[in-house]
């Protein structure tokens, strides 16, 4: 099954790093772009419809949306570098519609180092014990900012000197659809958009369509819209003075009764009581 990573593209504005060790993920996409490093040992790297290998020291960098999935060919330590939908606009002007069939590169010396900084100010070690994972989510002071958008303009500047962007091929399969659907309902989960709609818009059959995303993501097109609305709504309830009414309307829902609805079915709890446990001095 295809994972589509819907808690990492829902945070529109969160920077995080995933050290890894002895590293294996199916096939997968997000909204965030990726910075892939191998540091040391190798890996097996599929990107779209083409198998990279890795060896320590190398690194990739995958788009928003695009398939890719992982595998340790060697004992070998990583790291995952997530950069937000939201940071991102500007990358996105010259990547939209737009593919590199060479994503691999070797990062400089000023960049390695550049990336070590940034891994001590988040208070991470670069290896972990074989199997383990950790994150580190870094605040939004403007200095945290501009270090994070900085490193992302290093990494891409690195890449783009050595590759050529070429123009997506018009889509041919059901692998090929799927991300343009992802990235639809990502863009537009607010709207008041449905299933017939996309597939009329991308000349699918409805049907199929349904069946397609069913089969891929293990979710129905409604649970699946609605869990990027949820997400949403519970960013908005613990970033937001606003009321709840406000934020269902912001979150693509057209009543309060809906909302609710949705939001006890994925969490148990009522969006009220999920803003009250957030503000507990235990929540």
């Amino acid at each position: 099954m295809l994972n589509y990573e819907l808690k990492n593209s829902q945070h529109k504005n969160v920077f995080f790093i995933h050290p890894q060790s002895d590293f294996k993920y199916g096939t997968h996409l997000h909204s965030s772009m990726e910075c892939f490093l191998c540091l040391n040992g190798s890996v097996e790297a599929n990107i779209g419809e083409l198998t990279h290998t890795l060896s320590g020291g190398e690194a990739a960098l995958i788009f928003p949306n695009q398939l890719h999935s992982y595998a340790t060919k060697s004992p070998s330590d990583l790291l995952a570098i997530h950069f937000p939908s939201g940071m991102i606009n500007s990358i996105m002007a010259v990547i939209k519609g737009k593919f590199t069939r060479d994503p691999v590169f070797s990062p400089s010396p000023f960049l390695t180092s550049y990336i070590d900084d940034c891994i001590a100010l988040s208070g991470l070690s670069e290896t972990t014990p074989s199997g383990s994972t950790s994150s580190a989510f870094y605040e939004d002071s403007p200095a945290s900012l501009f270090r994070q958008k900085a490193l992302m303009y290093l990494i891409c500047n690195e890449l783009f000197e050595n590759c050529e962007l070429e123009p997506v091929q018009e889509k041919k399969t059901d692998t090929d659809i799927l991300p343009w659907v992802f990235t639809y309902i990502q863009d537009n989960f607010v709207s008041d958009i449905s299933l017939r709609g996309i597939a009329s818009s991308c000349g699918y059959d409805y049907c199929y369509l349904s069946k397609l995303l069913k089969r891929f993501t293990g979710m129905k097109f409604i649970a699946f819209l609605n869990g990027h609305r949820i997400n949403r709504a519970k960013y908005l309830l613990a970033n937001s003075a606003q009321n709840v009414s406000e934020i269902a309307l912001q979150s693509g829902f057209n009543t309060l009764r809906s909302f609710n609805r949705a939001f006890l079915k994925e969490t148990s709890q009522t969006p009220s009581e999920y803003r009250k446990l957030l503000s507990s001095p235990t929540g």
